[in-house]
């Protein structure tokens, strides 16, 4: 048998593919494509930016008496701890609670800064006032030498330290805010 025979079944592929066009350069874009491109970039950035702005406007929501109150209580929950083993965690916790405090009251976002940066921060814009830098200088230090050297807090250390941020919420409330304390605050 032949290739040329009827009765011989070849194998031609060709005809199970589809026809390929041939190939051509590719079309320029149409017209007012980059401008397109530009506004969608320029919108991007812009629902970036109100997003960026918004959720750092809604960290700060709390301002004033409220944040005062929340963070006395925060602190108030410490008070009574007589455990030396859990003086490290509760430092933590008031270190915690103290810049966020300053998160809302002076709008300086603490809580994300370590004490190098929030004092650089300081340095450049002074959101704290002045009367309450020393505060701010001690607590961070001993907080601090807590935390991350590993100093193992006395009791009286750990209530001065508590009483310190007990202090300053209290010291730097808002000129002309009046608050009154119930029992349970």
């Amino acid at each position: 048998m032949t290739a040329s025979d009827p009765n011989t079944l070849q194998e031609d592929w060709t005809l199970l593919s589809p026809p390929v066009p041939p190939m051509s350069a590719p079309s320029p874009p149409p017209a007012g494509y980059d401008g397109l491109l530009m506004a969608a970039a320029v919108l991007l950035v812009a629902v970036g930016a109100t997003l960026a702005w918004r959720l750092r406007r809604s960290a700060y929501r709390g301002s004033g008496e409220a944040a005062e109150r929340i963070a006395l209580r925060e602190l108030a929950s410490w008070e009574g701890l007589n455990d030396p083993q859990r003086y490290r965690e509760a430092v933590s916790a008031v270190s915690a609670t103290a810049r966020r405090y300053l998160q809302a009251r002076f709008r300086l976002l603490a809580p994300v800064l370590t004490t190098r940066e929030f004092w650089s921060v300081q340095h450049a814009s002074h959101p704290i006032p002045a009367e309450h830098v020393p505060f701010w200088e001690e607590f961070l230090e001993r907080s601090d030498e807590i935390k991350y050297a590993g100093l193992r807090p006395t009791t009286d250390q750990f209530q001065a330290l508590l009483a310190a941020a007990i202090g300053f919420v209290r010291a730097s409330r808002p000129r002309g805010l009046v608050t009154w304390y119930r029992a349970d605050d």
